[in-house]
């Protein structure tokens, strides 16, 4: 019996033929494209890509897709050999804190002096400016257009960095739910959608302090000059 429930497999159809159109779209620009239709598919992909160019310094950014689609635990699992440097500055603790402040209560907001603070977030930092010397960065981007085009907005700027130069390499995993039409879609995506969840996500889960900014307050972009804006 046909299941009208279930659109699986028309949303596989059309994903295929997203891909089809911006495979030839982002290699006109001379940018690699591999569509992928599972988690495994993109965990595979990744080891194999490591493998074969003999990569040792492997570096990452922030982002829900790669906790997503397992990337940073294949990593781990993969090239935890002392043959293999592996970068990740935003690795945490499990109640969401940054390595770094491992030490502090569980489930607690970080109890420390400003100077101390400010000195162990530039050991984040310092982690996040050795991403830029990896021989292959693996991050995510807010946005992609069927024209082609890579889109994100950038809080600390290492994701754009990161791709712009640096990295001997660079794999940008970004799922199917962020393909936009054009680069105005993809912006508005942004700014509507993908900022404001990812500020809650850092407010709920990383202890961080972003629910007076209007996007969190109201669901969309204000264009605002809050100082915890991006």
């Amino acid at each position: 019996m046909i299941n009208e429930k279930d659109l699986s497999e028309e949303y596989r159809c059309h994903f295929e033929h997203q891909c089809a159109l911006m495979k030839d779209n982002f290699e006109r620009r001379r940018i690699n494209f591999h569509p992928c239709f599972s988690h495994g598919e993109v965990s595979s992909f990744i080891t194999r890509f490591i493998d074969d160019r003999k990569l040792k310094k492997i570096a990452f950014s922030d982002s829900v897709s790669l906790h997503q689609c397992g990337i940073y635990s294949t990593v781990e699992q993969n090239f935890s050999s002392s043959d293999y440097d592996i970068i990740n500055p935003f690795k945490r603790t499990d109640d969401g804190k940054y390595k770094v402040f491992e030490d502090q209560p569980l489930g607690e907001k970080l109890d420390l002096p400003r100077e101390e603070y400010y000195r162990r977030m530039a050991l984040v930092v310092e982690q996040m400016r050795q991403t830029l010397l990896s021989d292959v960065l693996i991050i995510g981007a807010n946005a992609i257009t069927l024209k082609g085009e890579i889109v994100s907005i950038d809080g600390s700027g290492n994701r754009v960095a990161g791709m712009m130069f640096g990295p001997k390499h660079v794999i940008v995993i970004v799922g199917m739910n962020k393909i936009c039409l054009d680069l105005d879609e993809a912006l508005k995506r942004i700014r509507n959608i993908a900022a404001p969840l990812n500020y809650i996500r850092h407010n709920l889960k990383h202890h961080n302090r972003y629910n007076e900014l209007p996007c969190v307050q109201r669901g969309k972009c204000f264009d605002c000059s809050h100082p915890r804006s991006a």
